[in-house]
This record gives C-alpha cells, structure tokens and sequence, in this order.
C-alpha cells in the first residue's frame, strides 16, 4: 500500500466514508484532489514573480511543453511546491474531519 492509499484510507475513515461504495469513495477523493489542485495552484501564483505568472500558466496549458520544461520551471521558482501540496492536503483533510464530525453531532 503506497503512503497515497494509507493518506485515502485514513481521510475516508475519517468523514465516514469506509462503507459508502467504491463509486462515492471516488467522488470524494476526486473532488478532494480538484480542491487541493486549486489550492496549491493559488498559491503558486502568489509565490511566483508578477512577470512570470503568464509563463506559468502557459507552460502548463501548453499540451506542447515537454515535462522538463515544466519540472525545470516550478524547481527554479516554486523550489518548495512539495511542502505547498502537503500544506494544502493537510488542511483540506482537516476541513473534511471537522464538517463530518458537525454533520456526524447534528
């Protein structure tokens, strides 16, 4: 079991998800990952130089940049993504926690 799958188990116990199907697990995990996306995308725009931020956006866009270019361009300016993702997931885990335990009391 890769640390992915424990990290998916652990936040599917967590909101009370363990018995909900195959189907909704995924749903979860997936909407959870497009959040995280978003997050860690946010804050790459604020840590990148103003006239870079374009760059950025076209490098990753662009089904035409090589996967070189882009790890060569967030290693120069974003060195610290590693720390931003694993920032943006433990958050978001705790967000999900805390709403599952409100609606697990009400």
């Amino acid at each position: 079991m890769t640390l992915s799958d424990l990290f998916e188990v652990d936040v599917i116990r967590a909101v009370g998800l363990a018995g909900a199907t195959d189907e909704e697990k995924d749903r979860f995990l997936n909407m959870a990952k497009d959040e995280i996306l978003e997050r860690v995308l946010e804050r790459i725009e604020e840590k990148l130089p103003e006239d870079k931020k374009g760059e950025f956006f076209r490098l990753f866009e662009d089904e035409g940049v090589s996967e070189e270019e882009r790890t060569d361009f967030v290693n120069k300016y974003v060195p610290d993504l590693g720390e931003v993702v694993a920032e943006e997931t433990l958050v978001l885990k705790k967000e999900a926690i805390g709403l599952a335990k409100k609606f697990g009391s009400e």
